[in-house]
Parts: C-alpha cells; sequence; structure tokens
C-alpha cells in the first residue's frame, strides 16, 4: 500500500509507477486511481512508514 500525500489529503494505492511527469496510482486489480504530477506531490509513502511507530523519514520514496 502506497500513499501519495497532496495538499487536499492522502491518495491509496496499492501500486505505484513513477515516471518524469509524476506518479500512478493503481488498485489491486492495476486500474489506474491517480496520476499526481510532482508539482503537487508532497510526500509518496509506503504502509510500513504509517505503521512505524517512530515514524521514520528514511521510508519516505520520494
Amino acid at each position: 500500500m502506497y500513499r501519495a500525500m497532496v495538499a487536499e489529503g492522502n491518495i491509496e494505492g496499492d501500486y505505484v509507477e513513477r515516471d518524469d511527469a509524476g506518479v500512478t496510482l493503481f488498485n489491486e486489480d492495476h486500474e489506474m486511481k491517480a496520476f499526481v504530477p510532482y508539482s503537487q506531490l508532497v510526500a509518496l509513502v509506503n504502509e510500513e512508514a504509517f505503521n512505524d511507530r517512530e515514524r521514520q523519514f528514511n521510508k519516505l520514496l520520494i
């Protein structure tokens, strides 16, 4: 599970693809949920970062 953090909130996805323009989040059936351009992306984190009691910043993906 991944979360794309944007100013308006979080977008969750099971899979993520990154390219030069931004990140695309997909559900478990590999259907596209959202595209987030890098200019709108605050952070992309995996589920471990949210479950970690210390919320270690070294788990941030971008």
